[in-house]
């Protein structure tokens, strides 16, 4: 549900949080990254942090220079206008993805489970192509990145043709960075190898979180994401992810990116608002 009127967190002396429901609703996620958005422009000396998350935006604040009560009413006095927001800042990225990959396969044939995006067409009732289709077919919205640093998880815009996925039992012990997972509704990426419950979709070719300042329009602290982007798959072949791997390695590769304006509007023609 939505909160008739968001209610504040604190945490010890430093952490103030605004929460704006109690659920995964894509509504709550725009108003945090509406919040985060616009209370980031202000430029604060006392913010060290600003957190959005799937429904509650938190900031970080330097005790030596504010008080709990400063820093919330400060988010009130800009609360009027994030609730009626309509629009956001968000960076469409294209991104190339080799799905069906040999390395996610190998991962479930060693294990003796069957192949991830054949679990996902029998739960979406339909082939493997047309999971991909689906997939492939609307963009996704970034509601929060975390977990680990780059780490992301995405939503399909167009409810209608986003696919869903079990989650494992138990998690896999090793995921190869860059899989494409899902699990339910949501997508994820693992920005290096680790567990993972998602069942795997395949991989993406370019990295989504690096240590190193080699990539052109890379952020220097290395994740390639923020809450509120939205991303579009597009699907490539061996040959295609290669030539992505290739470019990585020689420093010509160019991301996709556009920076535009999202609408609130466009949440209620995918679906999530009845």
């Amino acid at each position: 549900m939505i909160y008739e009127t968001p209610k504040f967190r604190h945490l010890a002396d430093s952490y103030v949080g605004i929460e704006f429901g109690d659920d995964a609703d894509l509504r709550n996620n725009f108003r945090v990254i509406a919040l985060a958005q616009t209370f980031a422009a202000l430029n604060y000396d006392w913010i060290l942090e600003v957190i959005p998350t799937l429904r509650e935006f938190g900031i970080v604040y330097d005790r030596r220079l504010t008080t709990p009560l400063k820093v919330e009413a400060a988010i009130e006095e800009i609360l009027p206008d994030i609730i009626t927001a309509d629009q956001v800042t968000s960076r469409l990225f294209k991104l190339p993805v080799w799905y069906c990959d040999p390395w996610t396969e190998a991962i479930n044939k060693r294990a003796g489970l069957k192949l991830s995006t054949e679990v996902i067409a029998e739960t979406n009732q339909c082939s493997v192509d047309e999971v991909i289709k689906r997939h492939t077919g609307t963009d996704h919205w970034v509601s929060c990145v975390g977990w680990a640093p780059g780490c992301y998880f995405a939503y399909p815009l167009d409810r209608a043709l986003g696919v869903s996925a079990p989650k494992l039992e138990t998690a896999r012990p090793y995921t190869p960075e860059r899989t494409l997972t899902l699990g339910g509704l949501c997508t994820a990426a693992l920005p290096f190898p680790g567990p993972s419950g998602y069942q795997m979709l395949g991989r993406i070719a370019p990295p989504i979180y690096r240590t190193e300042a080699d990539i052109a329009g890379f952020p220097e602290h290395g994740v390639l994401f923020t809450a509120g982007d939205r991303h579009r798959y597009v699907p490539v072949d061996a040959l295609g992810y290669e030539t992505v791997r290739e470019k990585i390695a020689n420093g010509t590769y160019e991301y996709d990116v556009t920076v535009e304006q999202f609408s609130f509007q466009e949440l209620v023609s995918g679906g999530y608002v009845d």
